[in-house]
């Protein structure tokens, strides 16, 4: 069912929005403990769908995403936005925010498929970058805007660049 289903997602780190189309009103509290945006109930309204899907938009679209992540068996919600970048060291990912490193079993390739490709993009084997924190790039390294720096490998340059000078372009920069 649906609230199993949303259960999983969650359980498995998917922090997108989720919504419920039901005809069961009485799971409606369920629903929303299994962490839905909203749980619409059939028959469907033309204006609450739209309502909801504009909402949903709005949410993805204010930066408030976040990345679940099992930290220690403690389980994490990074906000998208505050990761500088995803670090791989001896089997273990360290997630740099602003504020401070988080240390999980993932893989960098976990991240890789779990955080926006838009915005994320790999210079080095071991590193996974948000491109909004870039203050600069050269042909060998990247520069964050905290001041860290990253090497960026010759077989990755041209792609890294180019997702880099992607990005720029569609933030208008």
């Amino acid at each position: 069912n649906g609230i199993e289903a949303a259960r999983e997602l969650r359980r498995r780190g998917f922090s997108g929005v989720l919504i419920l189309i039901t005809s069961a009103p009485e799971f409606a509290l369920e629903g929303y403990q299994a962490d839905t945006f909203r749980y619409l109930v059939k028959p469907l309204q033309r204006d609450d769908f739209f309502e909801a899907l504009s909402s949903a938009l709005r949410k993805m679209q204010t930066g408030n995403q976040k990345l679940s992540v099992l930290c220690g068996g403690l389980r994490r919600y990074i906000k998208i936005d505050d990761i500088l970048m995803v670090e791989s060291y001896y089997h273990i990912c360290r997630i740099h925010t602003k504020d401070q490193v988080f240390e999980t079993k993932e893989t960098l390739r976990s991240f890789s498929e779990r955080l926006p490709q838009a915005r994320f993009a790999s210079p080095h084997k071991s590193f996974l970058v948000n491109l909004s924190q870039v203050a600069s790039a050269s042909a060998i390294q990247v520069t964050l805007s905290g001041g860290g720096e990253i090497p960026i490998a010759r077989s990755r340059r041209e792609d890294f660049l180019t997702a880099l000078h992607g990005f720029i372009i569609r933030k208008g920069g």
